[in-house]
């Protein structure tokens, strides 16, 4: 007579059997070593970790915008369609070391970033140049011997542990440990001081300090004008706010 063996059987219903009420989420076979999923964090006022200079609002800033050098005829009437490329093309010509190419090779290189950028309909090869040749003659003749340092990479810590980063379009080293900041608008209106005024006073105050610890004491700050052909001085009289950018 053989044993008999005990026998277990486990029924389990179908999934149409199966009420919602009753239904589990399936979990995975490893399930006890699953990490559990995060509760969402609470969003916070806090101060951002990181910003730009770009970013940082200009309200509470006091200064004085001079136009300080007129370089030539403006080389355009307005501004029109994606305006930010021709503002792209100008900035990436202008990041070239112009004073050490022959014309043939500055014309070459105009030419090809026009057509990098799509920029064509609005600027020539020719106007690009001029651009350039008006630019490098203006800091030839005010700040004769600097060293020039075009697209400088900057980064910098305030107190409050926030950083900034970014980069300066042309840096001037002079003797003695000065430097001077120059920064490119390709601002297509007619009100040139207010524009400046509005947009960009905390942009180029929050360099100051950031280039003191390694080019030395900002000495100057100029806004270059390439399409209407000026140059700008700006000097920051007062900063009213924290060194706490809540942007």
């Amino acid at each position: 007579m053989q044993p008999r063996l005990p026998i277990r059987i486990c029924a389990y219903p179908l999934l149409s059997q199966i009420s919602p009420e009753t239904c589990s989420p399936q979990r995975s076979f490893y399930a006890h070593t699953d990490i559990p999923m995060r509760r969402p964090a609470k969003e916070t006022t806090g101060l951002p970790a990181r910003f730009t200079a770009s970013s940082v609002s200009s309200q509470g800033t006091d200064a004085e915008v001079n136009i300080v050098a007129n370089l030539g005829e403006p080389l355009v009437d307005k501004g029109g369609k994606d305006w930010d490329l021709v503002g792209d093309a100008v900035h990436a010509y202008l990041g070239l070391p112009l004073s050490s190419l022959t014309e043939e090779m500055a014309k070459d290189d105009a030419e090809r970033i026009l057509h990098r950028w799509n920029a064509g309909t609005v600027l020539s090869t020719e106007t690009l140049f001029e651009i350039g040749r008006r630019w490098t003659q203006w800091i030839g003749t005010a700040f004769s011997g600097a060293e020039a340092l075009a697209e400088q990479p900057i980064a910098w810590s305030n107190e409050a542990g926030q950083v900034m980063e970014g980069w300066i379009h042309t840096l001037l080293k002079l003797p003695k440990g000065k430097c001077v900041l120059a920064d490119h608008k390709t601002y297509p209106g007619t009100d040139l001081i207010g524009y400046l005024r509005e947009k960009y006073l905390e942009q180029l105050a929050t360099c100051g300090p950031a280039l003191e610890p390694a080019s030395g004491r900002l000495a100057r700050t100029f806004v270059h004008l390439p399409l209407f052909g000026f140059i700008a001085e700006v000097y920051v009289v007062a900063t009213f706010r924290s060194d706490r950018f809540t942007l």
